[in-house]
């Protein structure tokens, strides 16, 4: 599994008792899509409570599905050799993945509500403005809005036109036609003044005010054209550099 937290909160009966005792349940609120990574088949998973994903191999999605509350190991060692012989799977092997999958939340905690484990970790997840900026000094966001209404209303207005043919034609004339003036002037490009002069960075500072926003947008607008959700908009501090940002990690799912 490509991420997982720390399990020592999750205690597993030992290996001589497991056998025959059933293993907890696997949370069914989890969004799970197949992906293609490095040309093999993967399995993504997506905690909706976290916004967290995992990439779990063949032999550990088996072992995912399986977890139902009744399956025991010697099910799951049965099955994994039934469905991969070509891979050894020991009951050391398996426990150590289902402890990961407890550390990172992926398992039904017992006696616990939906409301309680949302509630759980959020606080836990949850950090003091000043443990953040030290922590992230150098790249640190702060949500400011949820731009889900305002993207949908926005996609069904100008999605026909920001996606259509005629769109993307009249983009590649303009990108041409950028390079066309480039070209033209390149040799007038001495006379001008200093890059970082400091007029110069007035207009580069007025531009990004103006373009990055459109930038992000964007992305939203794209995310909203595949069928996906965006519920975060904000601003980003990037060594310092205050710009707009747009958090569309959620598209991840999208294997279109």
């Amino acid at each position: 599994m490509s991420e997982a937290n720390n399990g020592n909160m999750f205690l597993l009966p030992d290996v001589m008792e497991i056998d025959e005792r059933a293993l907890p349940a696997a949370r069914r609120d989890v969004e799970i899509t197949e992906q293609v990574y490095d040309g093999k088949t993967c399995y993504v998973l997506k905690d909706p409570a976290t916004m967290r994903y995992y990439r779990l191999r063949p032999p550990e999605y088996t072992i995912y599905q399986m977890l139902d509350g009744k399956v025991n190991m010697e099910d799951l060692e049965r099955a994994l050799a039934h469905q991969f012989p070509d891979e050894e799977y020991d009951v050391q092997v398996i426990m150590s993945f289902i402890i990961m999958l407890r550390g990172a939340n992926l398992l039904h905690v017992p006696g616990s509500t939906d409301t309680d484990y949302l509630l759980g970790r959020k606080k836990t997840m949850e950090r003091s403005w000043f443990q953040k900026i030290r922590q992230e000094f150098l790249f640190f966001r702060i949500p400011v809005m949820d731009p889900d209404g305002l993207l949908n209303r926005m996609h069904d207005k100008l999605g026909g036109i920001i996606f259509s043919r005629g769109m993307r034609i009249f983009s590649i004339l303009m990108m041409l036609g950028a390079f066309v003036l480039l070209f033209q002037n390149i040799d007038k490009l001495d006379d001008r003044q200093p890059l970082l002069s400091w007029i110069n960075m007035i207009y580069l500072a007025a531009a990004m005010l103006l373009i990055k926003p459109i930038h992000e947008f964007g992305h939203g607008l794209t995310a909203k054209h595949f069928g996906n959700e965006v519920h975060e908009m904000g601003i980003l501090f990037l060594v310092f550099n205050p710009c707009f940002y747009c958090d569309v990690s959620g598209c991840v799912d999208d294997t279109g």
